[in-house]
């Protein structure tokens, strides 16, 4: 199924955040997804292989790195969580993508959560830093040869 392209203003991915579902964390085990931001300040970064890259931590819990021009630009954790309605201005269920880490230095105060739209194939996150929502992001599975290939010859 050929995935339906997300819109590109906050205005119109701010009801489909909260028209997704909060996925389990441990969806994310073992894969890797593409990056594209679609809002914000933030370039998209998705040429120079930004990605999210996810692996177990233990038998019930994910970790993971975000990967630029590969780089690691930040280790994170997963959770789900009750997201704070002071953010978008309700509240709702997502898994969110933890920064507040001990290797992270610029990277402590980044929170992104995410939700799946089961429509558009994808999920859907914002990126927040201090609790301020700056960003729209979408997170597209790699297929795992693909990753492998791609990262061996640079191009990701």
């Amino acid at each position: 199924m050929a995935s339906i392209e997300l819109p590109k203003s906050s205005s119109e991915l701010k009801p489909l955040f909260f028209s997704g579902s909060a996925p389990d964390v441990m969806d994310f085990k073992d894969l890797t997804f593409r990056v594209d931001m679609l809002t914000g300040l933030l370039p998209n970064m998705a040429r120079l292989g930004h990605r999210k890259e996810f692996v177990p931590l233990g038998e019930t819990s994910v970790q993971g790195n975000n990967v630029i021009a590969r780089v690691l630009m930040g280790y994170f954790t997963l959770e789900k969580v009750h997201m704070d309605s002071k953010i978008l201005g309700r509240a709702r269920r997502a898994v969110l993508i933890d920064y507040n880490k001990q290797p992270n230095i610029l990277w402590r105060p980044v929170r992104d959560y995410v939700v799946w739209l089961a429509d558009y194939q994808k999920y859907l996150g914002i990126f927040t830093y201090w609790s301020r929502p700056l960003a729209y992001f979408s997170l597209t599975q790699i297929d795992p040869v693909k990753v492998l290939s791609l990262t061996a010859a640079g191009d990701i």
